[in-house]
Formats: C-alpha cells, sequence, structure tokens
C-alpha cells in the first residue's frame, strides 16, 4: 500500500469520525429529520471505505495505525447505535402517550361538540 492509499484511507476514517460525532450531537438534540441527512452521506462514505478495504484488507489489518483507528471508530459506532436504540425507545413512549391522548380526545369530542356552557346560555327577557 503506498503513502497516497494511507493518507486516503485516513482522509476516509476522518470523515467517518466527524460524521459520527454529528450523528452523536444531533441524537443528543433529538433532531430526527438532522440525523436522516446525516445518515444519507454516512452511506455514502462507508461505500467508500468498503470499496478501498476490500482492496486492501491485509494491508490495513498489518498496519497497526489504521486498524487502531479502524476499531475506535467501530467503538463510536456502536456508542451511537446504543444511543439510537435509546432515541428510538423514547419515541416510542413519547408516540404511544400522545396515540392514548389523542384517542381519548377522539372519544369524547362528539360529546363536547354536543354540550353547552353556562355562558352560553343568554338570559332570556320575560314579557
Amino acid at each position: 500500500m503506498q503513502k497516497n492509499d494511507i493518507e486516503h484511507i485516513k482522509l476516509l476514517y476522518s470523515n467517518f469520525e466527524k460524521i459520527n460525532l454529528y450523528i452523536k450531537q444531533a441524537i443528543e438534540k433529538n433532531e430526527i429529520e438532522t440525523i436522516q441527512n446525516i445518515f444519507s452521506s454516512k452511506n455514502k462514505l462507508i461505500k467508500q471505505i468498503v470499496a478501498f478495504e476490500k482492496i486492501h484488507h491485509k494491508e490495513i489489518k498489518e498496519n497497526e495505525e489504521l486498524f487502531s483507528i479502524k476499531m475506535k471508530l467501530i467503538e463510536k459506532e456502536k456508542e451511537n447505535i446504543k444511543l439510537l436504540e435509546e432515541l428510538k425507545i423514547s419515541l416510542t413512549k413519547e408516540y404511544t402517550k400522545t396515540n392514548k391522548t389523542k384517542k381519548l380526545h377522539n372519544a369524547y369530542e362528539p360529546s363536547l361538540n354536543e354540550t353547552r356552557s353556562t355562558f352560553d346560555f343568554v338570559d332570556e327577557e320575560l314579557d
């Protein structure tokens, strides 16, 4: 593997690390749309990394520095997966609560439309 190849994979790994950091920040802020947008960029980057690693798999495994960087990235990826799972659980609970509230509202809405407040009555003058 040439020096240019090493620099190229280091750049790809660095970009992957940055994307993982952006994802972590978006997860912590519950910015679902941002996470989705970042994932599209991340998927393209993963395809580039996989294509490069297929060609240079043996050299990357033998190069301690690159292999170490790759293992750190895998650990950070696992951390993000855990955060995403926690976010999913949180959103599911919130959705369930909102859905129950909506069902209750829909169940009582027709009867609420038929009832009138005491303020709706106008004093009728007696003749």
